[in-house]
């Protein structure tokens, strides 16, 4: 197994995200896998958002069974997710992702668009995957991205009408289903402390100078509320709410790898949030796993901050501190020197990859209710499309 993301010193202070010396060459022999929920615009203005996140992080879930829950860069986009792998997982992580898109069709509904693009076929003159570790807490990082490879792997992926890169033909050797273990979403929608849940994209696009422009942003965010950004994560000095809820219950035991039929994977799922409620509101202790230490180990893993050629950040804040954001970012967009988007609600909603609870081996993605994300990058590609800019 190449060692090259395990071994990457991590980085603490998110304002330094930008900085090109956190960051190093991905090995040219390594892969890119593009995933996105076709038409998830659609599915979102349905009221179905927590299944796009849901259909969007699987493919993370499969991904890192597949390579034993290896430490491998990864990043969760919402409607999708992209991921950084080495060539010995190439096959198997092929078939199994072939597996969960036939799942997600199946259980939701919904269809994921899965591509694969070898890091060799991008121009290194033009385009590079450079890959850095931002620590949320020891032992728990984020995967961020530099050089304008991710971008130009997502665009192969989606405009793709060869199949070179599309994973279109189904396997027939194997009708198991995928192990999406570890994937789950039992909280409640988390609310908003300060009145407005914002989600930003941001793009820069002054060439040569995109370092400065996003270490000025994030100055200028922090500035105007008055905080650092991993302060202005939702839910800070808030507990989230596990809740009884079917519908969660449901869309667990739709993804759950057991061959049982449906209504005993309903039953199986009731029983495990029924009892993570019971064990999370009288703080027993199961093995090292402590209800309380889990709760704070939460609030630190949250990824609602994160780059990959572009910012992505998930904000609690005030109605003011958001306008004053959008006016800033507005006028950088008139200067010609960046392109953005954004989403607004009263709530964030909270995706989960819990591998070993006990151990602070769990992460928590993090979007806007309601179209966060994909709605964000929407309005991105429409003032991308209005200056025919072609990055």
């Amino acid at each position: 197994m190449d060692t090259f993301y395990s071994q990457l010193k991590p980085f603490t202070e998110f304002s330094q995200v930008s900085n090109v010396n956190h960051y190093t060459e991905a090995p040219r022999d390594w892969f890119v896998l593009i995933t996105d929920v076709r038409n998830s615009t659609i599915a979102i203005e349905n009221g179905r958002y927590q299944d796009v996140n849901m259909a969007g992080a699987a493919t993370i879930a499969a991904a890192l069974n597949v390579m034993n829950r290896t430490e491998i860069p990864f990043v969760f986009g919402g409607d999708g997710a992209t991921i950084l792998f080495p060539p010995e997982y190439l096959e198997t992580l092929r078939q199994e992702l072939v597996k969960t898109q036939s799942l997600i069709k199946e259980s939701f509904d919904l269809e994921m668009r899965i591509g694969i693009v070898p890091n060799k076929d991008l121009d290194q003159t033009k385009y590079a995957i450079r890959v850095a570790k931002y620590q949320l807490a020891p032992g728990n990082c984020l995967a961020m991205f530099q050089g304008g490879g991710l971008q130009r792997a997502e665009k192969l992926v989606k405009e793709d009408r060869s199949d070179r890169y599309i994973i279109a033909k189904p396997f027939q050797d194997d009708d198991q289903r995928p192990n999406l273990g570890g994937l789950s979403c039992r909280w409640t929608p988390l609310p908003s402390k300060k009145g407005n849940i914002l989600t930003l994209l941001v793009l820069a696009h002054s060439t040569g100078s995109e370092t400065e422009i996003y270490s000025r942003v994030l100055n200028e965010i922090s500035r105007i509320c008055n905080a650092r950004i991993r302060d202005l994560a939702p839910m800070q000095d808030q507990k989230p709410i596990l809740r009884l809820s079917f519908r969660k219950i449901f869309s667990e035991a739709l993804i759950s790898k057991s061959e049982k039929p449906l209504p005993v994977r309903l039953i199986n799922a009731a029983a495990i949030h029924l009892f993570l409620k019971l064990a999370f509101l009288a703080n027993i202790k199961i093995g090292n796993f402590v209800p309380k230490s889990y709760l704070n180990e939460l609030t630190q893993n949250l990824d609602s901050r994160k780059f990959d050629d572009m910012l992505r950040l998930v904000l609690d804040c005030t109605n003011d501190q958001s306008e004053k954001i959008k006016r800033y970012l507005d006028e950088l967009y008139i200067k010609k020197e960046i392109f953005w988007g954004s989403h607004e609600t009263n709530r964030a909603l909270m995706t989960c990859l819990v591998f070993s609870p006990g151990q602070n081996q769990h992460v928590h993605f993090v979007d806007g209710a309601d179209g966060g994300y994909a709605l964000a990058a929407k309005q991105l590609k429409e003032q991308m499309r209005s200056t025919n800019f072609i990055k």
